[in-house]
């Protein structure tokens, strides 16, 4: 597909940077990012806890820093796979594996929408940030060959940045190319390829394509990127797991 070569441009670019600058390898996560990596790892072990001896895959892995700090907290997770079209984001993600994961993991470069695995392989397959760079169609793709791989009583999870979101708004405004082109002095992450779903779009997808239930959950701080950090725990607090979040997360059990 076209649009996946050019994300696998795209990205191979990005990390290749990451790479060259060595002290981003452990560079402490400000608390937005904390914050939703934490609730994160809430969602999918509350998913998993009933689950002994877990293969997970991330399917659009990029660093797998999520997928590894899962499996640093979750011990029942035995078999990790890092799949991602992007070959550098492999590479940034090999030398970022934990020591302790180093034997339980495995990275795949391939199409999310054709993967290299057998049906019912992995008991979690899921991604974050991934699906929004994709046209509806190319979406419907992806969850087919997701749900293709997911063992029976799997699950299937995938996560958007949620539209109602003011960091998303924000970078979504400062991506147009006007925005690019005069208000360059404004900080902050500017979108590219992403298109800006709503929840209700991709829940339908994915009920329709799946023929499944889909749970919704929220994960993130709910104000701006970049903010004092008291003012980011004060918006949290009172907003945790909201509709203004910074991610929507879709799960699926198969």
């Amino acid at each position: 597909m076209k649009s996946e070569y050019i994300e696998q441009f795209i990205w191979d670019k990005i990390f290749s940077k990451k790479i060259a600058s060595k002290k981003l390898f452990n560079k402490r996560p400000q608390l937005y990012g904390k914050l939703l990596n934490d609730d994160t790892i809430e969602i999918l072990n509350e998913i998993l806890k009933d689950n002994n001896h877990i293969s997970v895959i991330e399917a659009g892995c990029g660093s797998a820093k999520k997928t590894f700090n899962l499996a640093l907290s979750n011990t029942n997770v035995n078999q990790i796979t890092a799949l991602d079209i992007s070959a550098q984001a492999l590479n940034y993600a090999r030398q970022i594996t934990p020591d302790a994961l180093k034997n339980k993991t495995k990275y795949v470069q391939a199409s999310i929408m054709n993967t290299p695995f057998k049906a019912r392989s992995f008991d979690l397959v899921w991604n974050s940030g991934v699906i929004e760079h994709y046209s509806e169609a190319e979406i419907k793709k992806i969850i087919r060959e997701m749900f293709r791989i997911t063992k029976k009583n799997g699950y299937i999870v995938v996560a958007i940045p949620n539209m109602k979101n003011i960091a998303v708004i924000k970078a979504a405004f400062l991506g147009l190319p006007l925005c690019r082109k005069y208000l360059k002095f404004i900080k902050g992450y500017r979108n590219t390829t992403e298109i800006l779903y709503k929840d209700k779009t991709i829940k339908n997808i994915l009920q329709n394509t799946l023929q499944r239930d889909v749970v919704l959950k929220y994960a993130g701080g709910a104000g701006l990127i970049g903010v004092p950090d008291f003012i980011i725990k004060g918006l949290y607090k009172f907003s945790k797991n909201s509709r203004f979040s910074f991610m929507s997360f879709f799960i699926v059990k198969k």
